[in-house]
């Protein structure tokens, strides 16, 4: 029952920043995501109670993803509720070596899996705002290299394609052993 009345507080509590916008959004941590085609994500950190447990994020999808290489979350699990907008995904199906295209739309969950590695393709809307609840951290986040079919560290991947990566955002998320940084996607 008290996972029901606080489903529901989280529910409202987006309800209300949705509706009131960035005045209380303001209260609220924020990251923004950015890469070579501009900002990708703005990311407000409503709840997060460590690396061994939840964490619950609002995010705000400015574009979809601009890597053709599906990535991974770093959490044993995600479960997305779509609020406003909506999106199209990628999801790598490893058994048929082949995508399965993925439509998710406002009041719709999207659970993803530490081993699920997708990519969204098309934003419905200008901004699509979701709902995040991250499980444990497990390991860092990366990219599917789709010719060896190999997990590839994000740091890697960035570095292969000429990028740097920005040491200061990743000294900054430094909370335990090297094998559980992340990019806290």
């Amino acid at each position: 029952m008290e996972f029901i009345f606080g489903m529901l507080f989280v529910l409202w509590l987006a309800f209300v920043i949705l509706r009131w916008g960035n005045s209380l959004l303001e209260l609220f941590p924020k990251e923004e995501i950015w890469g070579e085609g501009g900002i990708y994500l703005t990311r407000y950190t409503l709840l997060h109670l460590g690396r061994r447990f939840v964490r619950l994020k609002l995010h705000r999808f400015h574009r979809a993803d601009e890597d053709p290489e599906p990535h991974n979350h770093p959490w044993q699990f995600g479960l997305s509720l779509i609020l406003k907008g909506g999106y199209t995904e990628e999801v790598w199906d490893p058994t048929t070596a082949s995508f399965r295209v993925l439509t998710h739309m406002p009041g719709e969950f999207n659970f993803i899996r530490h081993q699920t590695y997708h990519r969204v393709t098309h934003l419905h809307a200008e901004e699509v705002w979701t709902l995040f609840l991250t499980g444990p951290l497990v390991s860092s986040w990366g990219f599917l290299d789709l010719k060896t079919k190999m997990h590839v560290p994000w740091k890697q991947f960035i570095k292969a394609k000429g990028l740097t990566p920005n040491d200061e955002v990743e000294d900054a998320r430094r909370e335990g052993p090297a094998e559980a940084q992340d990019a806290d996607g």
